[in-house]
């Protein structure tokens, strides 16, 4: 479990969080860690906003969207990005 399994009991056990309202965001390059993190621990986060935040090729665009989509995940998911924003 990692990384996730030491961020599931620093906010849950050590910091006495609500489990069932766990959220996760990133602006840029932490939106990419964002979609990254969320894509791999879907059942932890209640929710992820990612603002300007970028995937790594189509391939990983897909797998994101295959792991957070409805019917496989409850997390929400919100999206911010500009038009104008080359990424």
């Amino acid at each position: 479990e990692g990384s996730a399994g030491l961020c599931r009991s620093q906010v849950t056990t050590d910091l006495r969080g609500d489990p069932t309202r766990v959220y996760l965001t990133g602006q840029s390059m932490g939106g990419h860690g964002a979609w990254t993190f969320a894509a791999q621990q879907p059942r932890f986060f209640a929710a992820v906003a990612v603002v300007c935040g970028y995937a790594q090729g189509s391939e990983q665009e897909e797998e994101i969207a295959r792991r957070l989509a409805r019917g496989h995940s409850s997390t929400a998911v919100c999206v911010y990005h500009s038009a104008d924003d080359s990424v």
